[in-house]
């Protein structure tokens, strides 16, 4: 979608969506925009500042910063992602930005990260409930193959994976990638682009297999 919004979440820190994010924004590519919320641990913000069309690093935790949130999505017209620190992806959170979103003409597509344990997924069957009456919002599941494969997700499985189907959403596999080509891109502050070109050779090999398996994902989700 040209203009959407998308916010990465989980409500939850440990799930992995610093990784998920930065798959987006490689997805994506360079015309797009990065809203870097997680103030204390900005790894996305200091591997992306640079690669991305416009930048912005806001605490939120505050008043002013939902202003200041507000005013950079109304003066950015590519997509945006949202890198949410975690407890943004709270439904009181995210009302702050719906009236917005119907006089921007967007929409917030959610991507929220889960992990196999059960307090993940009691925070998304909330966050469901208290923004199902939002038209602009659109809620996709994440489930991160770090933490095992799709029969592992067994409570969002029976649980809640048909809620997020019957309400339009996707379920996303996100594969995992190896810790070795996984930790440059925090400690060396590498975009996953840069880290194609200067891993060692088998490194950039299992990353290359890696970002085909996302950009695939994503784009059967239509993202």
């Amino acid at each position: 979608m040209e203009n959407s919004i998308y916010l990465v979440s989980g409500a939850k820190g440990g799930v992995g969506k610093s990784l998920v994010t930065m798959a987006l924004l490689d997805y994506l590519g360079a015309d797009v925009a990065l809203l870097e919320t997680d103030i204390t641990n900005p790894d996305v913000g200091k591997s992306y500042k640079k690669e991305v069309s416009k930048f912005a690093a806001l605490d939120i935790g505050h008043a002013e910063g939902w202003i200041d949130l507000a005013n950079f999505l109304a003066e950015t017209s590519t997509p945006v992602v949202i890198n949410a620190a975690a407890g943004l992806g709270s439904s009181d959170s995210v009302k702050n930005l719906g009236d917005g979103l119907m006089e921007l003409g967007r929409e917030l597509r959610v991507l929220w990260v889960l992990n196999t344990q059960r307090d993940g997924l009691q925070l998304l069957k909330t966050f469901l409930d208290e923004t199902a009456a939002a038209e602009k919002i659109h809620v996709d599941a994440v489930r991160n193959g770090f933490f095992g494969g799709a029969d592992d997700f067994k409570l969002f499985n029976e649980k809640m994976k048909d809620v997020i189907l019957d309400k339009g959403g996707s379920v996303l596999d996100f594969p995992v990638l190896a810790k070795r080509c996984a930790d440059p891109l925090y400690v060396e502050r590498l975009s996953i682009a840069r880290a194609e070109n200067e891993l060692t050779f088998g490194n950039r090999l299992e990353l290359k297999r890696w970002r085909k398996l996302v950009h695939s994902m994503f784009e059967r989700a239509g993202v």
